[in-house]
């Protein structure tokens, strides 16, 4: 019960179905591994790129550091020479002269102004225009209200003589008493700072500022625009690079700008930082860029691989049906072979019995065992008996197709003297009807070899081969049986000088059942079974038969049995060894 449940469902799993499911199987795994294998190449881009990015955010914000310290640090000891040398000679100092002759060599931007302690302008290394009070200046509060303070850098403005933008680098001045005495200022032009600035590249979104350390803007730059003074404070961002100032490199963002990588620097030891962002989706466009090309590629591979496996899968089905349709094929025509076979052996045992009936009744009337009969009656009750034993000998025949084809002949393999087997064969052959007229000879040496063989089997065979040459031999034609032993193991031949057939139809010979209209029944009339149940009997016992024919010159029929079939002289007691075989 439980075989007969589980039947179906074996038989769904057939090769062909195993085969397609490991095509759909390897299929999906091979598009997984391609796709983990993306997808870690695609991780490892974004690592990289980001880490690069990092890197030249850092790098860039480093130049920007040394350039801003350098700068300053360079301003602010202009400044402290310039108060030096006002302290030692207030009345001569010369702004002038000390730019032209003492600083000239900074190549530095600048411009020198002192204020007095109520802010009016005394001296500057420009023309001054008349007098002019800086009082309310953020750098002259800032020096004022604050004792002691160092370097103050005010935010930038326009000058009220020039009307250019100017950054103030401002120091007080103090006297004997270190009372305030005034204000020693620097003036700086910012295009300093921008021509660097302008020289990195920061993308159309990217930020580079120079700021103090309250959050006031000196120098910004935006994507390619460039603004003076500004703040930080306003937003999330000035707590951001005042909490990573040491030049770590962290996301942010800033009005205009959008997400940035950003990389701040506030100066120990001045009042001032630097800070530079690059924008994330910019300097990550190769990695998108890349990452898109990625992704084509496998959906690309992948389409290759699902069409590759569908007409894989196609192609099994085709053969899958192709195989389904010969299976049935094959089972129809085995079943068609075995109906044909119990047909034959049906109707061969049905016709046996009436034949024999007939072949007893006329066997009778030929030998006129119940009275005498006219001559004329006995020459057709002759006939009759002629007539009924070809016909039993063809059913016979018939009969014996069906054993061999359903496997139910049997060989007894035994040490069989070929000598007195074919003079017996030779001398039954002398008694057919066909043979009168006709000089049977044999040629076997005494010595031959004795054959492993069935001997029942290999007689029959003989006389099958005998019968076939002495009923196609015409009167005073010759058959003789020759047989030899050599390299290539024992032939038993039999030839006659009958009418021969060519050689196109010695396969139609060897056909068990062949279409009414071939050339050898059409030229003798018969079934043509002999032959084939010859060559099947020897088969079966290990042999070959041949045949060699030609028309004109007669037939000849050859059993070859191999070297392995061919027995060594028996000894004072060999034994009688048998074993029997049945067809396949």
């Amino acid at each position: 019960m439980i075989a007969e449940m589980l039947a179906p469902r074996r038989s769904k799993f057939n090769p062909f179905f195993t085969l397609q499911l490991n095509v759909i199987l390897l299929t999906g795994l091979a598009i997984v591994v391609l796709w983990v294998g993306l997808t870690r190449a695609i991780i490892d881009d974004y690592s990289g790129d980001t880490r690069d990015s990092r890197a030249l955010v850092h790098n860039l914000s480093l130049a920007l550091e040394e350039h801003a310290r350098r700068t300053v640090q360079s301003v602010d000891q202009a400044l402290v020479f310039l108060l030096h040398r006002y302290a030692q000679d207030p009345a001569g100092f010369d702004p002038v002269a000390l730019l032209r002759h003492e600083l000239q060599p900074t190549g530095l931007p600048i411009s020198i102004s002192l204020l007095d302690r109520d802010g009016w302008l005394v001296l500057s290394s420009e023309p001054i225009g008349g007098r002019l009070n800086y009082a309310d200046r953020q750098h002259f509060r800032f020096h004022r209200s604050t004792p002691d303070s160092g370097l103050f850098i005010g935010e930038p403005v326009l000058t009220r003589r020039s009307g250019e933008i100017r950054m103030r680098f401002s120091r007080s001045i103090r006297d004997a008493q270190g009372n305030f005495a005034g204000v020693m200022a620097i003036l700086l032009d910012p295009a300093y700072f921008v021509r660097l600035y302008q020289g990195m590249d920061v993308g159309k979104a990217g930020i580079i500022s120079l700021f103090s350390r309250e959050g006031e803007e000196y120098v910004r730059r935006t994507g390619a625009a460039v603004t003076f003074g500004g703040t930080l404070r306003d937003g999330p961002l000035f707590d951001l690079v005042s909490r990573y100032a040491g030049g770590e490199v962290f996301e942010g963002a800033a009005p205009g700008a959008g997400p940035l990588l950003i990389s701040s620097h506030l100066l120990d030891d001045l009042p001032v930082g630097v800070m530079l962002g690059l924008n994330r989706d910019e300097v990550l466009a190769g990695f998108r860029e890349k990452t898109w090309r990625t992704v084509l590629v496998g959906v690309m591979l992948t389409a290759v691989l699902l069409v590759l496996s569908g007409l894989l899968v196609r192609r099994i089905r085709i053969h899958a049906a192709a195989s389904a349709e010969l299976e049935r094929t094959s089972r129809a025509a085995e079943s068609a072979s075995a109906a044909k076979s119990a047909f034959l052996a049906a109707m061969s045992h049905e016709l046996r019995t009436p034949l024999n009936a007939i072949l007893g009744y006329s066997e009778v009337m030929v030998h006129q065992m119940f009275g005498p009969l006219d001559e004329r009656y006995r020459g057709y009750a002759g006939l009759i008996h002629h007539s009924g034993a070809h016909l039993l000998d063809m059913i016979s025949g018939v009969l014996d197709f069906a054993r061999l084809e359903d496997g139910s002949v049997v060989v007894t393999e035994e040490r069989v003297s070929l000598p007195p087997l074919l003079d017996a064969c030779l001398e039954q052959a002398r008694g057919l009807p066909d043979g009168h007229g006709l000089t049977l000879t044999a040629s076997v040496p005494r010595d031959l070899p004795d054959l492993r063989a069935d001997r029942t089997r290999l007689a029959q065979v003989m006389m099958h081969l005998l019968s076939n040459a002495v009923k196609f031999t015409p009167p005073g034609g010759r058959v003789t049986v020759h047989a030899a032993a050599g390299l290539s193991g024992l032939a038993v031949t039999v030839q006659d000088t009958g009418s021969g057939i060519a050689a196109d139809d010695i396969a139609h010979v060897m056909e068990p059942f062949s279409q009414g209209g071939d050339p050898l029944h059409r030229r003798h009339g018969g079934t043509g079974l002999g032959l084939p149940l010859a060559r099947e009997l020897t088969r079966l016992m290990g042999g070959s038969l041949h045949v060699d024919s030609s028309p004109g010159h007669g037939t000849a029929v050859t059993l070859l049995f191999p070297p392995a079939r061919v027995l060594p002289p028996a000894g004072p007691a060999a034994p009688d060894d048998k074993e029997s075989r049945s067809s396949p």
